[in-house]
Formats: C-alpha cells, structure tokens, sequence
C-alpha cells in the first residue's frame, strides 16, 4: 500500500538528516556537502507528492484540493518556499540560500570525530597572543 510514497518520504527523511548534520560542521571536509543534500532533501521531499498522486491518482485529485485548503496562511508559505527552491536546485543549479560568514578562534573549531574522541585544531603562540581565526560558512 502506497510503497512509492512511502519510500519518498523516507529519502525525503534521509537527506534531511544528512543535510541537519552537514549544516553542524565547521571544518567541512566536503564543502558542498550542505548543497547537495539540500538539493536531494528539495527533490526527494517534492516526489512524495507525485508518487501519491501515481499510486492512488483518483482519490489523491479528490483530498489534494481539500487538504491544500486546511493548510494554514504559514504552512502554504512554507509549501510554496519549498516547492520554489526545488525548482531552483533543478532547474537553475541550486536552490537560493543565505550564506553566513563568521570568525572562528582556531580553539573552538572541532574538525569532526576522526576516530580521536574530541579531536581539535591546536595552535601555539607566544603567551597573551591572541589566537587565529578561521573563517567559515555557516
């Protein structure tokens, strides 16, 4: 019972997780990591729909209408956003996104678990130097 549905959702799912972990890394070792897993989380979570509606076409044209309409003002926005930025990843290269530049004090910056529990950059300096900055997308 609606098995293609039911599979988008849980690729839609997928690179959702995938794109919450790209988005926590400071030191990305894969810098477009964040792209792409936006553009198959925008792509898959779009397809759930068009599956639905190829699995059960009859009653989804009858509870499609009827379900948009019970949408929220904030929920069709979102909707909309979402629909947007699918068709700019498809149909333009990327969807539009906000990128945000910050210094880092090399001290705070973890590159990741390489198999070293709490792996850090380090740096030396002469006493009361200020540390280095990096500077990284956020």
């Amino acid at each position: 019972m609606l098995e293609a549905t039911q599979k988008k959702l849980r690729e839609a799912k997928f690179f959702y997780g995938l794109l919450c972990q790209a988005s926590q890394e400071v030191v990305r070792h894969e810098p477009e990591a964040f792209d792409f897993y936006l553009s198959a989380f925008l792509s898959a979570a779009r397809s759930v729909t068009f599956a639905l509606q190829y699995e059960e076409k009859d009653k989804y044209d009858a509870w499609f209408p009827v379900w948009s309409a019970s949408r929220s003002e904030q929920e069709r926005e979102l909707l909309k956003f979402l629909k947007e930025q699918r068709n700019c990843a498809e149909k333009r290269g990327g969807a539009e996104v906000d990128v945000a530049w910050e210094y880092i004090p090399v001290p705070e910056v973890s590159v990741g678990n390489r198999g070293v529990q709490g792996h850090k950059l380090q740096w030396f300096g002469p006493p009361g130097a200020p540390p280095p900055r990096l500077l990284i997308r956020r």
